[in-house]
């Protein structure tokens, strides 16, 4: 028995996904049969959009590392903010980002130079947005890392060094700001 959900009980961003995938038919039906349809409908988004937080005091909630792989693969867009300094087992972040096959956009907010490279390295061939906004990072950080090709790129209020990640990334779309100066190619 599925628990009854309400529309006000959905996020903005998961209720415009819903409006913006569907045909008017199917919308229309939606919004006469009820609840268990729209359960169902709106837990496949919120599968597919994952937002994690890390805290240097706590586990990252949600738990990337204890996702199936089905869930993993089903993630299509992702967002990590980092509170303080974190340290991650590069291996086994390599291989939680290689398992979502399907990862489209990024969002890394407050990250290490490191965990843009690997989440870039790992989901390389089906990504086509990432946006950093005040990520620290080491001209080592991307030393030797793959090339890899993407769409757009968005660096807001990053630390200078962020921009060594250009040197092995190809991208269309380019985007920069920060204080005092904006940049857009």
């Amino acid at each position: 028995m599925s628990t009854p959900m309400h529309l006000v009980d959905l996020p903005p961003e998961v209720l415009s996904l819903i409006v913006n995938d569907m045909d008017r038919d199917t919308l229309l039906a939606l919004c006469l049969t009820g609840k268990r349809i729209l359960h169902e409908i709106a837990r496949r988004y919120l599968r597919q959009n994952v937002m994690v937080l890390f805290d240097a005091c706590r586990k990252p909630k949600p738990n990337l590392f204890s996702f199936d792989d089905g869930r993993l693969s089903a993630i299509r867009s992702l967002s990590l903010v980092v509170h303080g300094y974190i340290e991650l087992d590069s291996k086994l972040c390599s291989l939680v980002f290689m398992k979502m096959v399907n990862l489209n956009d990024v969002r890394v907010v407050g990250g290490p130079g490191v965990l843009v490279r690997w989440i870039v390295e790992s989901t390389g061939a089906s990504l086509t947005t990432v946006e950093l906004e005040g990520c620290d990072a080491e001209p080592q950080d991307f030393v030797g890392m793959a090339p890899v090709c993407i769409r757009r790129l968005v660096i807001s209020r990053c630390h200078s060094n962020i921009r060594f990640i250009l040197g092995p990334l190809t991208v269309e779309e380019l985007e920069m700001y920060g204080p005092g100066s904006s940049f857009r190619a």
